[in-house]
């Protein structure tokens, strides 16, 4: 299981999270054909991709592709 949990910039307190039980890839953006849609003016189309590289239980490893002009963090 994955858990995403976007955090107020200001004073990082959690806003929002979304649960995944077996996902393999994981899309963000302002599109709606996103996993997780966000409504932000600094948020791409099509922000960024999670990807499961590494699957075993023990030792999960993402890599994170930045697609959006505005940068992630």
């Amino acid at each position: 299981m994955v858990t995403l949990t976007l955090l107020d910039p200001k004073n990082k307190a959690p806003i929002r999270q979304w649960l995944f039980t077996t996902p393999q890839q994981i899309n963000v953006g302002r599109s709606a054909d996103n996993h997780i849609v966000l409504q932000d003016i600094l948020v791409s189309r099509y922000h960024l991709e999670l990807h499961l590289i590494h699957k075993e239980e023990a030792s999960r490893i993402w890599q994170l592709n930045s697609l959006g002009s505005n940068g992630t963090f």
